[in-house]
């Protein structure tokens, strides 16, 4: 079938060198496969056009006075306006969704005149198989060949003025079929694009792509987690259920939870968890292997002395330093378990020759607590009246942490503020201040 030449899209520019300057046009490719293409429409629109002439002198009964010339001369015309019309209407429908719209009536009517003139080549030549499929193949392929020209075409043009989303990296079949969601997050991703520090924009590449669809992913699976557990927090602080509604719709919950995630203090989780995953000093690791399984002393410790005390790394017993991680996690945060603590640490510092096992059945602990216990009353992280969690968060709220939180071996009194020293508190939360007692905590 003969085509109907649309222009290629421009070739693109490059920047204006200078203000007021024309742009420099960038060459076009010596060759291009389009060029393959003219070719193949012209000559399968002469074979079209001749085969559709040569059913119709076959087929309609002439005068046998009339000359084969005469003939042809008119069916010729009308197999050329035929075979074009299919075309026509094919380019009209592409002008059509260039602008956006479907033009499925277009469509519908190039497609079918299409068929109907392939189907007259084929029927007409029948029962000769060469020439009903040679000439039915030139006009069928040479149609199916404009329409995806047509198409690459209307897709650079809309590409170009922003209609349609650039293309997406080279993923691999073996990536698309092993990691399906990945793999199609990665690509809407890698359209979407994003903007360099200078604001201009920029498609994302195969590994940008890859790792940002990760992080969506993963987002995607945090942020309702993060959204659900804010609206109940939300929902705790109203005492009236409608305000409750309220704040909830009116708060932008994954906003939030976005915040939140950001305001996160990686630093300071990193360190609480750290022993976890820490080994112990090779000589405190010695030394807890050759105590007895039982609960009893370490050996030779008759009288629960000093060689009845554990011997801590020098991190954890010099003066200078902050009190270990784990010995902070240990002490509990809830007030009546931290007096009980307060209690058993008073019992040590008034009996402190008297052995560990007797002080932990005193109490009904065991001796692990019991060495937990002095452990923290010897960094003085016993002698404030509330849990030093509970005071150091209370701090930081309050903007009074400036220093190290905890000196070890020192009573500590929580710092006053303005409103606390016109109230006569030097508390925090409520709590009477300690008194003045040495050191020793209240039993």
């Amino acid at each position: 079938m003969p085509m109907t030449d649309l222009p290629e899209p421009a070739w693109p520019t490059a920047p204006t060198p200078a203000a007021g300057g024309t742009p420099a046009v960038l060459p076009p490719p010596r060759w291009s496969p389009a060029r393959l293409a003219y070719w193949f429409y012209t000559v399968a629109a002469a074979g079209a056009v001749i085969g559709q002439t040569w059913v119709a002198v076959t087929h309609i009964p002439w005068n046998s006075s009339l000359p084969t010339a005469a003939r042809v001369a008119a069916v010729l015309p009308f197999a050329l306006c035929l075979e074009m019309l299919a075309m026509a209407l094919a380019a009209m429908a592409d002008q059509r969704m260039r602008l956006g719209e479907r033009a499925y009536g277009f469509r519908v009517f190039s497609t079918t005149v299409a068929a109907v003139a392939v189907g007259i080549l084929i029927a007409g030549h029948w029962p000769h198989l060469y020439w009903s499929a040679g000439f039915g193949l030139l006009s069928a392929a040479a149609y199916l060949l404009w329409l995806l020209h047509a198409a690459a075409r209307r897709r650079d043009a809309l590409r170009a003025t922003g209609k349609l989303a650039d293309t997406a990296p080279d993923y691999g079949l073996w990536r698309r079929l092993r990691y399906p969601l990945s793999t199609a997050r990665a690509a809407e991703l890698a359209r979407t694009g994003t903007h360099d520090p200078h604001g201009r924009w920029r498609p994302l590449g195969l590994h940008e792509s890859l790792e940002a669809a990760q992080r969506a992913i993963r987002a995607d699976k945090r942020r309702p987690a993060i959204a659900k557990a804010v609206e109940q927090v939300v929902r705790a602080d109203q005492a009236d259920p409608l305000m409750a509604e309220i704040a909830v719709r009116t708060i932008d919950m994954d906003r939030l939870a976005a915040d939140l995630a950001d305001q996160i203090d990686y630093t300071t989780w990193t360190a609480r968890l750290a022993p976890a995953i820490t080994a112990l000093p090779a000589a405190q690791i010695e030394q807890r292997a050759s105590w007895p399984k039982n609960g009893g002393s370490p050996a030779g410790s008759a009288t629960g002395g000093d060689a009845d005390r554990p011997d801590l790394a020098e991190d954890e017993t010099s003066d200078s330093r902050q009190p270990p991680v784990d010995l902070m996690r240990q002490i509990p945060i809830q007030q009546e378990q931290y007096q009980t603590w307060q209690t058993v640490w008073a019992d040590l510092s008034t009996h402190p020759d008297e052995p560990l096992d007797t002080i932990g059945a005193r109490h009904r602990i065991s001796r692990r607590q019991v060495e937990r216990i002095r452990r923290a009353g010897e960094f003085g992280l016993l002698n404030w009246p509330i849990p030093p969690a509970r005071l150091m968060a209370s701090m930081l709220a309050d903007g009074h942490l400036t220093g190290p939180p905890l000196t070890p071996g020192a009573q500590q009194p929580p710092p006053t503020t303005p409103d606390d020293a016109a109230n006569g508190s030097t508390s925090r939360g409520g709590v009477p201040p300690m008194a003045d007692n040495g050191g020793t905590p209240p039993t």
